[in-house]
Formats: structure tokens, sequence, C-alpha cells
């Protein structure tokens, strides 16, 4: 079942910011993963570019 997943994707924005000269700002966004361990078996078989002890994307 999808809601017995606890694990999340979150979409982040860090930034940076230099107050001394020559002053410089910037940000990007990532996005951050929050993995249960115990799920992730499970995962592997619901995310196709996510394996568990295998090859692939997200290992």
């Amino acid at each position: 079942m999808l809601n017995d997943i606890h694990s999340r994707v979150y979409r982040c924005e860090v930034m940076h910011r230099r107050v001394s000269s020559p002053k410089y700002r910037f940000t990007y966004r990532i996005f951050s993963l929050l993995l249960d361990i115990d799920e992730l078996p499970r995962l592997r078989h619901r995310l196709r570019c996510f394996s568990h002890n295998r090859f692939n994307l997200l290992s």
C-alpha cells in the first residue's frame, strides 16, 4: 500500500550569502530524500530509479 510508506521527497532551496566584500548571493533548488531505512526493500518495488543493494540511479 502506498499509504503505508513514510519516506518522502522534499523540494528545497539552498541559499548562500556573503556579507563581506565582494558581496554575493545565490540560491538553487535541490531535492532531499527522507528515507525510512526499514522501507528500503519495499521502495525498490515502487520506484524504478531506486534500488536496494543493486545497481541503479539511486542505490
